[in-house]
């Protein structure tokens, strides 16, 4: 279990295997490190005690994005999005919490998100970091915002984070 206390800062890591290393150095032991799908950087966060990953399910290979790769023990929480007529395969996994955020039709609305469009997973993070723990700082980490605009809004996201004064590290 995570206890909130012990926690300084939140970093979000984006799903970009371009991230200066640089960066990192401004993440302490005792922030939370959050890390999105593939979880391009476990080496260097594998001693890391405050980890989590989410990981989005993706009709396409009827799986979660990364998860075939990763240990969840090397993880606080793994986090899965959307796929909840798929997680009994996932059950044994103690750490896990589910959000299933695709059929939540009220926040998109709310956020005024574009129509036919799905929130990405540095989002998704986002949202829930923000919910759970309202009075922590969050950075983000490598977003660019250059994504499938097919499925996200990329240019909307970035304008959200900015309206809402998130730090953005790149």
């Amino acid at each position: 279990m995570i206890n909130i206390s012990d926690i300084n800062n939140i970093y979000i890591i984006a799903n970009n295997k371009n991230i200066s290393p640089e960066l990192f150095k401004t993440i302490k032991y005792n922030d939370l490190v959050a890390v999105c799908n593939h979880d391009q950087w476990c080496d260097v966060f594998k001693n890391h005690d405050y980890k989590i990953i989410f990981v989005r399910y993706a009709e396409s290979i009827d799986s979660w994005w990364g998860y075939n790769k990763l240990n969840p023990e090397n993880y606080k929480y793994v986090i899965f999005i959307n796929g909840t007529n798929k997680i009994s395969s996932y059950l044994h996994i103690k750490n896990r919490l589910i959000i299933d955020n695709d059929n939540d039709i009220e926040l998109y609305k709310k956020l005024k998100y574009p129509t036919n469009k799905w929130f990405s997973t540095g989002l998704i993070a986002y949202l829930f970091m923000k919910k759970n723990f309202p009075n922590k700082n969050i950075v983000l980490i490598g977003f660019t915002f250059e994504m499938s605009n097919e499925w996200h809004a990329g240019i909307y996201e970035k304008q959200y984070f900015l309206d809402n004064n998130v730090s953005i590290l790149t």
